[in-house]
């Protein structure tokens, strides 16, 4: 859904509170309606995207980022901060994906 919508579009969705946390801490970051916080996204990205919440989980990769996991839910949808165990399960999966991404790119510069 994402995809369709943002075809040809200049938002700067990395210019905003949340992506600043996300950076700076290296953390889960997450952003929505249910607990206030989607203030802190760009509101014409929120807009554009009919968004409810988004998430953030950086991939992490000998103390730096080296790429991003997003989720996000849409007007319609329900909204939820993740639970604990939902967020470990997220840092697990984000830890596995920069091992991969990393391996991915050291065959390729071979």
């Amino acid at each position: 859904r994402l995809k369709t919508v943002y075809q040809g579009m200049r938002i700067p969705i990395l210019v905003s509170p949340f992506s600043r946390r996300l950076y700076e801490e290296h953390h889960l970051s997450y952003v929505g309606e249910d607990n206030g916080t989607l203030s802190h996204l760009n509101p014409q990205f929120v807009e554009t995207f009919a968004l409810t919440s988004f998430m953030g989980v950086p991939l992490l990769f000998e103390g730096r980022i080296i790429g991003i996991l997003f989720a996000a839910t849409f007007k319609g949808e329900k909204a939820s901060v993740p639970s604990e165990a939902q967020q470990e399960a997220l840092l697990n999966l984000a830890r596995a994906g920069a091992l991969a991404l990393h391996r991915i790119r050291t065959r390729s510069t071979r």
